[in-house]
């Protein structure tokens, strides 16, 4: 019975793990909020990412990026900066509600490593 037992919950245990592989995502973005002129300003994609999980929403990758926009050269201006969060599908509208948004919402925006 002891082995049946360990059997069943070893099998439960493999399908979950295999099924959360699985589960569909969608990468979604967020302005880092960073400015032209100055290299510490902006929100890293670490506060975000916490920003997520606290939600509720698990975070599958990380990248950062550009929103594709040209801005004006000037101190304190924009810099199109983007933090850039893998999350499960289903999550997508609860993100939104975070002020996220889906990364294929807008034409133009590039991945770029994190620095």
């Amino acid at each position: 019975m002891k082995i049946q037992l360990l059997l069943c919950s070893l099998l439960v245990f493999s399908l979950h793990n295999v099924f959360a592989a699985t589960e569909p995502t969608v990468k979604v973005f967020k302005s880092a909020g960073a400015l032209q002129c100055e290299p510490q300003s902006g929100r890293l994609p670490d506060v975000m990412r916490k920003e997520l999980e606290k939600a509720g929403i698990s975070v599958k990758a990380v990248a950062c990026g550009h929103d594709g926009k040209m801005y004006t050269a000037m101190c304190g201006s924009p810099n199109g900066a983007i933090n850039i969060f893998e999350i499960p599908i289903r999550k997508v509208s609860q993100a939104v509600m975070l002020g996220f948004a889906k990364l294929d919402s807008i034409a133009g925006l590039k991945e770029t490593p994190c620095q």
